[in-house]
């Protein structure tokens, strides 16, 4: 099994950028928004926990990406934004997760529940799943 985790350091860099004008933002937040835009930096923290890939077939081996900050992604020209065209999300499940269909379920409620709050305002419809 290999373990991917980031620095400290990589995961500032990857949220505010060498940017100056984000740089400024960030010196100008107060001493309790630093404190929570903190724990995004901390490698150990519950929001970027090391990621665990148990086979070469896991998604970060098959498909390498270089790595990209937060503004890199942010002007992707490709990227989904909401518009009167696109103001759903859907979540379709490929096979199974885990041993079990309750285990299946249970990541699927999750998964709905983090699009709904991420996404807030835009509905999330759950389509039947896939077989593999």
């Amino acid at each position: 099994m290999q373990v991917v985790s980031h620095s400290s350091d990589t995961l500032r860099g990857a949220l505010i950028s060498g940017d100056p004008k984000l740089q400024d933002l960030y010196d100008r937040f107060s001493t309790t928004e630093k404190k929570l835009l903190n724990e995004a930096f901390n490698p150990h923290s519950a929001l970027f926990r090391p990621i665990t890939v148990c086979s070469p077939s896991d998604w970060i081996p098959s498909h390498p990406e270089p790595a990209e900050t937060f503004q890199e992604f942010y002007r992707k020209s490709e990227r989904r934004i909401p518009s009167p065209q696109r103001r759903t999300i859907y979540v379709q499940t490929i096979g199974q997760f885990g041993d079990s269909d309750r285990h299946t379920q249970e990541y699927i409620a999750w998964l709905t529940g983090y699009c709904q709050a991420f996404f807030h305002g835009l509905p999330v419809k759950v389509q039947g799943p896939i077989s593999i």
